[in-house]
């Protein structure tokens, strides 16, 4: 285990909790290697860091699926600013990192993960309207504090980027800037009253809107991707934007990011429209959503993506694995391309990550036999293969 030795400011560990003081030198017991010791001489956390930071932390109550081991260290940054130092300051360091939001869309290996997670979560959850009948209105649904300096500026870039490309102040439609840690129950309701429809189909995924960009998330048709106007990217120690134009949108991914650049917030168009419409569309798309899938099991959602011209949850059921179990995980009996973890976290009798592999390989196994088609995985996987 690593022993890192540091000078003042000084790094405690207080129940796995990092926290800073002043002081001449200690030393810190991480455990993981001195690639983790980027926290102990970063002037960041001493100062600027509001966030929150932690060691050896199980991510399993962090997914839906409930499954996985301990993240070396994961680390809340409570602003994009945060995000941006963070980051900077991790590849600097050359130490393995990873995004996470919801934890809806991921499957952590038994033995966790040796490196960072950076949660995004409420503290880079705010939405900005950036041009329509109420131009720059700024709207936090975390708190109504005033913003400081560095929300001010995004605000003013963001504002010079929507002149010009196609958005119609005071008209039809509207650009509105969501950061990524900003949940999609939240934005939903945002929308709702405030009146801007288009997002109706995204009702009742359990994600952040970083998560659903990177996915591309999308339901009965649609895509996130149609509402894209720009993206705003952390890159390089800095916050880059990049039009639509300038990405690649696929089924179910975002290429076009170079290596191990985060998406920080994104621009969406959006139109006006009667909020009892958007209400009555989202509860119709709602109660679909409910009696199409599994309720009250943990779940991934759509383990598999669907291949061109047809559907993974018929393939699955053709090869006859509704029902199939390994260990805790089962194919769901409601949706076969839901992958259940049938009990409860931390509970006797539950699933764990590698029951969830194997039931993955043998579904592909047998559909491949039945049909001849392989299957690919829509879930990302953290720590089968350590970086």
């Amino acid at each position: 285990m690593a022993v890192v030795h540091v000078q003042s400011p000084r790094l405690w560990t207080d129940n796995d909790r990092w926290v800073w003081s002043s002081g001449s030198s200690c030393a810190a017991d991480f455990g993981e290697g001195d690639c983790l010791s980027w926290a102990v001489d970063c002037p960041l956390f001493s100062e600027k860091w509001s966030g929150d930071l932690r060691r050896r932390v199980s991510l399993a109550p962090l997914t839906t699926l409930g499954v996985g081991g301990p993240a070396a260290v994961i680390a809340r940054p409570q602003s994009l600013k945060e995000l941006i130092e963070l980051v900077k300051i991790l590849d600097r360091r050359g130490c393995p990192r990873r995004v996470m939001g919801r934890g809806s869309n991921v499957l952590v290996a038994d033995r966790g993960y040796a490196g960072v997670v950076i949660l995004m979560e409420r503290g880079l959850g705010r939405i900005t309207r950036l041009a329509g009948k109420n131009d720059l209105i700024p709207v936090d649904p975390v708190s109504e504090e005033k913003r400081d300096g560095e929300q001010r500026s995004v605000v003013k870039e963001q504002r010079s980027m929507g002149r010009g490309q196609g958005v119609k102040a005071g008209g039809e439609l509207h650009l509105v800037r969501v950061e990524a840690g900003c949940s999609l129950a939240t934005l939903l309701g945002w929308a709702l009253k405030e009146g801007l429809g288009g997002l109706e189909f995204l009702v009742g995924i359990p994600a952040r809107v970083g998560g659903a960009v990177m996915m591309n998330a999308g339901a009965w048709g649609e895509s996130l991707s149609d509402k894209v106007h720009s993206l705003a990217i952390v890159s390089d120690g800095r916050l880059r934007l990049a039009s639509r134009d300038e990405v690649c949108f696929s089924y179910r991914r975002l290429q076009g990011l170079l290596a191990r650049e985060v998406v920080g917030a994104v621009s969406l168009v959006l139109t006006a429209r009667d909020p009892a419409e958007i209400r009555t569309t989202m509860r119709r798309l709602l109660k679909k959503r409910r009696t199409t899938q599994p309720r009250g099991v943990a779940s991934a959602g759509s383990f598999f993506k669907n291949p061109p011209g047809d559907f993974a949850g018929r393939l699955i059921e053709q090869a006859g694995l509704k029902g199939a179990r390994v260990g805790g995980a089962e194919v769901s009996p409601v949706h076969a391309n839901f992958l259940v973890n049938l009990g409860k976290r931390g509970e006797q009798g539950g699933a764990c990550a590698a029951d969830l592999l194997a039931l993955m390989e043998l579904v592909q196994e047998k559909v491949r036999a039945r049909s001849g088609v392989e299957l690919e995985p829509e879930v990302h996987f953290l720590g089968f293969e350590q970086p």
